[in-house]
């Protein structure tokens, strides 16, 4: 409710129905109260998608549980942020945009690679259409920042950097919970330079564990009994050159979708100028250099030394009556000259507060 609200006091700006000065306010107050929980899956609606439903091995129930529902925006809502933050542009908010461009930048941070084709490379998109709309520069803009830091976000946590091209029979570790004594031996086996080829005596299910780490890697598998006579089964592994060559293959498809992604994103925003001297850099899929880069500074640092941020100007001291206006819908308080601006914002949250009743 509150974005569509923070829309509707930008648009009656814009036609008119309300003064630029007491958009600006009212727009301000509300954006400060926002701010602590301001993020793409934490405003509005938002729908669950759920995993695949693929039927799993008996070990993985045990080992890697299933993965949870994952919280997605709506197209509409990423939309409406993205409108947002031009608005705050148009308004000369920048205090308020810079916090909410750190937030957002703090976001994608943490946020799944699995989960950026649905949430940040969309919004994106959005975004940069919603700058070509109102014509807003972008040049050395914390948008700049914002499009530099997420693209070389996943850039740097999905495409990753090439997979070694190892001289001897090394390869690379597997993770697992720490009280795992068969993959203990397994990453023993893999770190080791001079030994191609191992067996691993076990039960069943421990077995299927040790195989499904490696599957997909190249490494040979085999279950056959240790013994030609004897009844104990063991799981043969063999090392091979096969191990590069997938690693390769899977970095190589990692990357053209990622290019592909971004090709799709500069469809609608302009991307030479919103990457700046890191886009030949982002477009082809790798890490730009530092220097290349625009700062966008973190929350709690001198360009935003709180999660609330004060209204844009002086308050006033004198109180004159607030005639009351309708935005579709929405009622709110047109300002006269010199009525204080702390007297906008208390107004506007009890028209908040009367809409939370219903």
């Amino acid at each position: 409710m509150t974005i569509s609200f923070q829309l509707a006091i930008f648009e009656a700006s814009v036609d008119g129905s309300l003064s630029p000065d007491a958009a600006r306010d009212i727009f301000s107050g509300v954006m400060s109260e926002m701010l602590p929980d301001f993020g793409l899956r934490s405003l509005g609606s938002v729908t669950l998608e759920q995993p695949p439903n693929e039927e799993l091995p008996k070990w993985k129930s045990k080992w890697h549980p299933p993965p949870l529902p994952v919280m997605v925006p709506t197209l509409q809502r990423i939309t409406d942020i993205a409108s947002l933050l031009c608005h705050c542009q148009l308004l000369g908010l920048d205090q308020h945009l810079s916090a909410l461009i750190s937030k957002l930048a703090t976001e994608a941070k943490m946020t799944g690679v699995g989960d950026f084709p649905s949430t940040f490379l969309p919004f994106l998109k959005a975004l940069g259409a919603s700058l070509r709309k109102w014509n807003i520069e972008v040049q050395h803009s914390a948008f700049q920042g914002l499009f530099q830091h997420v693209m070389s976000t996943y850039i740097e946590r999905y495409i990753q950097q090439p997979p070694p091209i190892f001289k001897d029979w090394t390869r690379e570790t597997v993770t697992c919970k720490p009280d795992c004594k068969d993959c203990e031996k397994l990453n023993e086996f893999l770190a080791n330079p001079h030994k191609q080829a191992a067996d691993f005596l076990g039960g069943a299910s421990r077995r299927d564990h040790l195989q499904a780490q490696v599957a997909g890697t190249g490494i040979e598998a085999e279950q056959r009994r240790k013994y030609a006579s004897g009844s104990a089964y063991a799981l043969f592994l063999t090392k091979n050159q096969r191990y590069i060559e997938i690693g390769r293959k899977a970095w190589e498809k990692r990357g053209e979708e990622t290019r592909n992604s971004f090709r799709d994103i500069e469809s609608e925003a302009n991307l030479k100028a919103l990457l700046g001297d890191a886009y030949a850099a982002i477009i082809s899929g790798t890490l730009p250099e530092q220097r290349a880069m625009h700062y966008v500074p973190p929350l709690g640092t001198s360009a935003n030394t709180a999660n609330r941020l004060p209204p844009p100007g002086p308050r006033g001291i004198k109180r004159k009556s607030v005639e009351m206006i309708v935005i579709d819908d929405w009622v709110v308080g047109k300002q006269e000259p010199s009525l204080s601006r702390s007297l906008f914002c208390c107004v506007l949250f009890g028209v908040l507060s009367l809409f939370s009743l219903y």
